[in-house]
């Protein structure tokens, strides 16, 4: 019983590897300018064509039950990247061939590694629902664009936003309009609460491996229209957390210095993430230097706030 199990998984293995065998065969109607080595040539690919469609259309009408891309777009995927996709046949035989001087005919072994093809055609996949996203994205900046120029009521204001928090903060393009937004939002001290929402998750989410231009937009905004709420507090606090180690600095002046709160609120959150530091769990994959970073911290605080603090924390 346990031989016959390891015979079936290798069989299964085998096949992911090395693919199915098709044996097909093609006659093609040579030109007055062909020879039998072009023929040939013209002959084959015409048949591997013919055999990734084949193949292509039954690799793809497995995929679709999981996607929502139709069958014309996957017959359009398969016509327009047939050189792509031909990297699934791994292995090309001729097993018999016949010329008259005006038809070719071939008959031809062909390995096809399906598991290739399934891979190329979800990448293909992939470029499809960005360029629909791209153009869903493109109708939604154009009415955030418009957006930005009236926003001289409540209502106006949440219609724009609700436009721009469909926008992920990501890409070149989504990422210029955001920036025009909190700009918008900063100049004329507009606090959006769906908005500041929008932009929290963000922070939440974000990976920050190395300096993110995003962290700073955001920051600048949300700390200019009023102090962090016990929520936000605790976002902020885990995203200097999760900051490689010595990168937390680079934004300690507009998290903390420039925040619109009172000398209290501030002076909250700052002890919390002191105490923070001084347990070791700020910095990755190592723990940051307390008395090193609480040198850096104060400095970015108003002068009477650090003086408190460093009285707390002195000799620690």
């Amino acid at each position: 019983m346990k031989i016959f199990k390891y015979v079936f998984f290798f069989f299964i293995i085998s096949s992911q590897l090395f693919g199915e065998n098709y044996v097909k065969e093609y006659t093609y109607n040579a030109s007055e300018n062909d020879s039998k080595a072009s023929a040939r040539k013209a002959a084959l690919n015409a048949l591997k064509q013919q055999l990734i469609k084949e193949v292509g259309t039954e690799v793809s009408s497995s995929i679709s039950k999981t996607t929502n891309i139709k069958d014309d777009e996957y017959k359009k995927m398969i016509r327009t990247n047939l050189q792509t996709l031909s990297v699934a046949l791994t292995k090309t035989e001729i097993l018999d061939e016949k010329w008259d001087g005006e038809k070719f005919w071939i008959k031809v072994s062909i390995e096809v590694n399906k598991e290739t093809m399934n891979k190329e055609f979800k990448k293909q996949i992939k470029k499809v629902k960005i360029n629909r996203l791209n153009s869903q994205y493109e109708d939604l900046r154009e009415k955030v664009k418009v957006g930005l120029y009236n926003l001289r009521t409540p209502e106006k204001i949440k219609a724009m936003t609700s436009k721009a928090i469909l926008l992920p903060m990501e890409g070149e393009k989504n990422i210029k309009l955001h920036q025009k937004v909190l700009y918008t939002l900063k100049k004329y001290r507009i606090d959006d609460k769906q908005y500041r929402d929008f932009l929290f998750n963000i922070l939440k989410t974000i990976e920050p491996q190395r300096e993110d231009y995003r962290i700073s937009l955001i920051i600048k905004y949300v700390a200019s229209t009023k102090m962090y709420s016990e929520k936000e507090s605790k976002i902020i606090l885990d995203l200097l957390a999760r900051m490689p180690r010595n990168m937390q600095g680079g934004y300690y002046y507009n998290m903390f210095k420039y925040v619109n709160g009172t000398k209290q609120e501030l002076y909250k959150i700052s002890d919390t993430y002191l105490q923070m530091v001084y347990d070791k769990k700020v910095g990755r994959p190592i723990a940051v230097d307390f008395g090193k970073e609480k040198k850096v911290f104060l400095r970015a605080l108003p002068k009477d706030v650090a003086t408190k603090l460093n009285g707390k924390w002195s000799g620690k």
